[in-house]
């Protein structure tokens, strides 16, 4: 029995919750990153461009305090809200930064996340603010940018249980086509920091994924490249069980 074999949802909860945030560095790199950029004046300040019109409003907090500016999207929503999700959010609207001064619902703060995509930070914010059927799982295209968001902002203890609907239904969906498309699950339940789906979708994966673990692509650039080397050493054991 090689390592993966002995590495059940326990051990990978202990490999998931030692890991950085893949896209920005850990929370307290973003948190170090907002101190910076707001000494400087230039993250998500307010300026002429937050006058333009956007193509979709969408009022996901009535009574919210703060319009968040994306691409062509704006969500009107509440810091509390946000900052009880996230602990990134937290900080970033709190006393210290620029974002979180003056923030009133008679007078919604308009904030810029040039950065972060409309549609995910939509359906993330609609399910923090109870406001999004959790029934509905997203495509997995979305369902991708939802998990980038989650994993920068650091909210998945707040989404696990949204989370974990969403990727019963769409591990299902993969199974059903042998996982064909659907080889970038994996990452994207290792940036919910959910390990009972992370460990189910690997073991789907050495039964359906045809060819080297090792080309198997990882489009976030998240899962340690010794994982895929365990998983290779798992088939090629259980394939000599057979003879």
């Amino acid at each position: 029995m090689n390592d993966y074999a002995r590495m059940k949802v326990p051990e990978l909860k202990a490999l998931l919750g030692h890991r950085n945030l893949s896209q920005t560095g850990t929370k307290n790199d973003m948190i170090k990153r907002l101190q910076e950029d707001d000494a400087a004046d230039n993250h998500h300040s307010e300026d002429t461009s937050l006058e333009q019109p956007a193509s979709l409003e969408v009022d996901i907090c009535p009574h919210g305090d703060v319009i968040m500016v994306l691409a062509n999207t704006r969500l009107h929503v509440s810091s509390a809200v946000l900052r009880s999700a996230s602990p990134v959010f937290s900080a970033m609207f709190g006393p210290h930064f620029a974002e979180g001064q003056n923030l009133t619902e008679r007078k919604p703060k308009k904030i810029k996340f040039p950065d972060d995509d409309p549609e995910g930070m939509k359906v993330l914010c609609g399910v923090l603010h109870h406001k999004f059927d959790v029934t509905e799982t997203p495509n997995l295209e979305v369902l991708k940018e939802i998990a980038i968001l989650v994993d920068k902002y650091d909210c998945s203890s707040a989404m696990f249980a949204t989370a974990t609907l969403w990727l019963i239904h769409t591990r299902k969906k993969a199974q059903a086509v042998k996982y064909v498309g659907y080889q970038t699950l994996f990452g994207i339940a290792y940036l919910f920091n959910h390990a009972q789906a992370f460990y189910g979708i690997t073991q789907d994966l050495i039964i359906y994924h045809e060819g080297s673990f090792s080309k198997l692509e990882d489009p976030f650039d998240v899962v340690p490249s010794k994982f895929f080397v365990l998983l290779a050493e798992y088939r090629h054991a259980s394939c000599n069980s057979f003879f």
